[in-house]
């Protein structure tokens, strides 16, 4: 397989992953999909916004995709932190899950400002991607942090839920410092920018799989 070859299919993993892992969720074993439901618009939101992003890309028509990625952070955001939020819901008081649901506003609005105001419409957002990561891989630890104080599944690993936090925490985390670095990188005109961002593009094969790995687990636990 040429080189070529292999770095065409490596930029594009970022629509070729999620199309996957929505295959294996269209012949999942468990045909509830209960909170389950938010990775798959996560999924659909990553394949329809990459491969949008990747046909301006391609087309060469002077139009800028930047406006693609800062709308798949913030709604990536959104989708991420319902699911979370769905999860606790059985596990904290009411009052606390409305805390949590009013703190999730501010941070949304928060990410927003940081798109909104960013002044540069056609640079890569940093500040708005970063702490997007750091918000989703706080949820994933606090997510272990409650399977280590309730362990009440004896193999978590049979469970969907272990499955996608644990996609979406190697993801996010993985990438954290490509977002941190991406915008200054891009204005500095580093000539390994390209390769960072597909560096980015084959960290979506590690979540995807533990997503399908996810989808054709039978357990499914609010926690």
């Amino acid at each position: 397989m040429s080189k070529n070859l292999l770095h065409t299919i490596a930029i594009h993993l970022d629509i070729i992953a999620p199309l996957a892992a929505l295959f294996f969720a269209l012949f999942r074993k468990e045909k509830r999909l209960g909170e389950h439901i938010y990775i798959v618009i996560f999924l659909f939101i990553q394949l329809s916004l990459n491969t949008w992003a990747k046909v301006i890309m391609h087309c060469n028509c002077g139009l800028t995709n930047i406006y693609l990625y800062k709308t798949n952070c913030l709604l990536s955001f959104i989708t991420l932190s319902l699911y979370f939020l769905s999860k606790w819901k059985s596990y904290i008081s009411p009052a606390n899950h409305l805390k949590a649901r009013i703190i999730i506003g501010i941070l949304s609005l928060i990410i927003l400002a940081f798109i909104y105001f960013d002044g540069q419409d056609n640079a890569f957002n940093s500040y708005s991607y970063s702490l997007t990561a750091l918000f989703i891989c706080t949820w994933c630890i606090l997510y272990y942090y409650a399977k280590l104080k309730k362990p009440d599944i004896a193999k978590i690993t049979t469970t969907r839920s272990f499955w996608f936090v644990s996609g979406l925490f190697v993801y996010y985390a993985g990438c954290f410092f490509i977002f941190l670095s991406f915008k200054f990188l891009t204005l500095s005109k580093d000539p390994h920018v390209s390769s960072l961002w597909t560096f980015h593009n084959i960290m979506f094969v590690p979540m995807c799989i533990a997503f399908s790995t996810g989808f054709r687990c039978q357990t499914s636990h609010t926690i």
